[in-house]
């Protein structure tokens, strides 16, 4: 079984996530896309409903899972609307087998609504392209 088909049974996409052939192009503006990090706290819905918290800094993406565990990834701008993030470190009984230091995901901001992001992530290695839904107060 490939990497590709292990990571289906593991994150398969349903609710606010949806896989696409690529990513489409943002639609907001470089000021807009800036503004992101005026947030730091997020939550998203992962495939299976539970909620996860998100913290972003303009070094860290650390999240917090459900089950007390947590991941620490690397932040970083990579273009205006544009930013990737580098594992680091996990506790969480999947995210820990899922990546090893240094895996990098790139990130898309795509567009603004009243009380998230749509967002899109392409993940090297499985060459799939999602979409979700960040979440914000």
């Amino acid at each position: 079984m490939g990497f590709s088909a292990i990571l289906n049974r593991l994150m398969p996409t349903s609710g606010d996530w949806k896989e696409v052939a690529k990513l489409p192009a943002t639609r907001l503006t470089e000021k807009k896309c800036v503004d992101f990090l005026n947030r730091r706290y997020f939550t998203y819905i992962e495939s299976n409903g539970d909620t996860t918290n998100l913290e972003i800094t303009s070094e860290y993406w650390i999240d917090r899972f459900k089950d007390g565990t947590f991941s620490k990834l690397y932040f970083k701008w990579t273009g205006p609307c544009e930013f990737e993030i580098s594992f680091i470190e996990s506790n969480h009984s999947i995210r820990s087998r899922m990546s090893r230091p240094g895996d990098k995901y790139f990130y898309r901001i795509l567009d603004r609504k009243d009380n998230y992001y749509d967002i899109g992530v392409f993940i090297p290695g499985s060459n799939r392209s999602l979409l979700f839904k960040l979440y914000f107060k």
